[in-house]
């Protein structure tokens, strides 16, 4: 049998590697990545405990874009979006995962009868790391599940001791919970939101405020959520011409922009309620803002004239 020689294979691996990072580096391929790991600071610094959620990472990081133009929806580094989106203990519980294959293919390393097939397991999961240093690939549902079938690939479950005092069992999943549901919130938030949509559309604005209001509650760094519930209270004002209504939604709105200070939208709106309530300076300054952050907006250029005071 041939046999695989460790240095034969790292050498030309680390070979190839500095290439890419050379070329990468004088292509400026490093400029847009350092704002996309800037944000994700950002983010990980107000959420650090339980993060901004599953999948939620894309909607909460908008509001730290230096620019409208930057795209900071992905972290472009593996492990700052895994503690940006899961907090601490979601962290830590990857690390643990890690931890445990290094642990693994190196026991299993120890026998030269494995190292044929371990080797480049264990190769492909380094070179699969270091890739999404600087790339969010791992997040393609296709590429997380044959990360996770390479890091299982060292367990030999035959030989995993399985502990008989169910009390540890229990201990673990008492833990658990309250961890996976806070986790669960963005996902239970986005269902609330698209009942609220589908209660708007027929006009039943009374419900369909209280499933932003509950979407709101269970992911309140969301600003869709509170610009929609903005939305509705303004329908409520001209339904029902109550002022109270009108000033819910002028604060409902205030909120979504302080949120993602970048979507000139939330001036334009901000604009009109202002309009609606007769402030016309405070609609003035607003669509100022939103051409500010949006020149060729042609819905923003055509309200110019009529709400420029």
């Amino acid at each position: 049998k041939m046999k695989i020689k460790p240095l034969a294979a790292i050498v030309p691996f680390t070979a190839f590697s500095a290439a890419a990072f050379y070329q990468a580096f004088k292509t400026g391929y490093f400029a847009s990545k350092i704002v996309s790991w800037q944000a994700a600071v950002s983010v990980i610094k107000d959420n650090l405990i339980t993060g901004s959620g599953f999948c939620n990472y894309s909607v909460v990081s908008a509001a730290y874009a230096k620019t409208a133009e930057a795209d900071v929806s992905q972290t472009e580094n593996l492990f700052l979006q895994i503690i940006a989106e899961t907090g601490i203990p979601g962290f830590v519980l990857f690390i643990s995962v890690l931890t445990i294959f290094f642990i693994f293919i190196a026991k299993k390393l120890r026998n030269e009868q494995n190292r044929s097939t371990c080797f480049p397991v264990m190769l492909a999961v380094i070179f699969f790391i270091i890739y999404n240093m600087f790339e969010s690939t791992v997040f393609i549902s296709t590429n997380m599940l044959v990360f996770f079938i390479l890091l299982s690939f060292p367990l030999d479950m035959p030989e995993i001791k399985v502990r008989t005092k169910r009390i540890n069992t229990y201990i673990a999943i008492l833990l658990i919970i309250p961890f996976l549901y806070i986790l669960a919130l963005p996902s239970l938030a986005v269902e609330d939101y698209k009942k609220g949509i589908m209660l708007f559309a027929a006009g039943k604005y009374v419900p369909a405020r209280d499933r932003y209001i509950k979407a709101l509650e269970r992911d309140a760094l969301n600003p869709a959520y509170s610009s929609k519930l903005s939305d509705t209270y303004f329908a409520m004002s001209q339904k029902e011409k109550h002022l109270i209504n009108l000033d819910k939604a002028i604060e409902y709105k205030k909120f979504a922009l302080s949120l993602n200070k970048n979507e000139g939208k939330y001036y334009y709106d901000l604009a009109w309620l202002y309009r609606q309530k007769g402030e016309k300076q405070l609609a003035s300054d607003n669509i100022v803002k939103a051409l500010e952050k949006d020149p060729f907006d042609k819905q923003f250029t055509e309200s110019y004239g009529e709400l420029i005071y």
